[in-house]
């Protein structure tokens, strides 16, 4: 990791085992059964990267960039974990896949010139970073004139009114943001906001943990809950095939600033244009 940024974000392709497929195209179908590697669908709007220059901050371990890359003209990836870049180009160069591009950066800084992207996709960063004015004005930079910034982050109205479980449930979150935080934030950044989303997962709510979760995680350290968490997962996980993310079971819907809610929404979806 370089930085004070907290990356975080590879836990879960860490957690995630692939199977191992024939093709590209084998692994792309397989990629957007699962959370956010289908963002096309999520959006419901496939025009918004359909055959567009894409920048993907935070790639991870680039199954996302992957997903996406039979419907973008090219897409890079910038991720501040060199171990997950290094994955990623494993698996552009297993796959042969020509129109992806993975680099390690700072977090602040893509070292790409001014105007370079249509597209610049931030799922699930910005509450990893320290300093997210310094991060936006980066995607601006980066993105074209009428450029589009598709950007998701979890919903704060829940981790503020109960600290402790979000803590637990998310350790490498920096901070989590209200709605009318957000909005002020890509406001102060000279982006104009066009459209509003607010996700709410159908199966599980979400953040919103049934009682004896919520028991488990105010009374036992965050630390046990997270190495319980992950033995689990290695346990439970079959060797040829992952189980289906829950998580893939978002609802989608429009919105306003106003009318997210703690109760309505876990993630917030923030179309804006340059």
């Amino acid at each position: 990791m370089v930085g004070n940024i907290n990356s975080g974000g590879s836990l879960g392709d860490v957690l995630f085992r692939m199977p191992e497929f024939n093709s590209a195209q084998d692994l792309i179908n397989y990629l957007r059964n699962y959370r956010g590697y289908d963002y096309s669908n999520s959006f419901s709007n496939v025009e918004l990267i359909k055959g567009k220059y894409i920048a993907e901050m935070g790639c991870g371990h680039g199954y996302m960039s992957i997903a996406l890359s039979a419907d973008v003209e090219r897409l890079d990836g910038f991720d501040v974990d060199s171990n997950a870049i290094t994955r990623a180009n494993y698996l552009k160069e297993k796959y042969s896949l020509s129109n992806v591009n993975f680099s390690v950066f700072d977090g602040y800084d893509t070292n790409m010139p001014a105007e370079s992207y249509d597209v610049v996709l931030s799922a699930d960063v910005l509450e990893h970073v320290p300093d997210p004015i310094r991060y936006l004005a980066e995607c601006y930079r980066i993105l074209k004139v009428k450029g589009v910034l598709i950007l998701t982050t979890p919903n704060g109205l829940i981790a503020k009114k109960d600290k402790r479980i979000i803590k637990s449930h998310s350790p490498y979150h920096i901070t989590e943001y209200y709605p009318s935080e957000l909005e002020e934030m890509l406001t102060s950044s000279s982006f104009n906001i066009l459209k509003i989303y607010k996700k709410l997962n159908i199966v599980t709510n979400g953040y919103r943990l049934p009682f004896i979760k919520k028991f488990i995680y105010k009374s036992f350290p965050p630390k046990l809950i997270s190495i319980t968490s992950k033995i689990k997962s290695n346990l439970t996980k079959k060797t040829e095939q992952s189980q289906p993310d829950s998580y893939a079971n978002y609802r989608l819907t429009e919105s306003t600033i106003d009318n997210i809610t703690d109760l309505n929404c876990d993630v917030i979806v923030i179309i804006a244009i340059k």
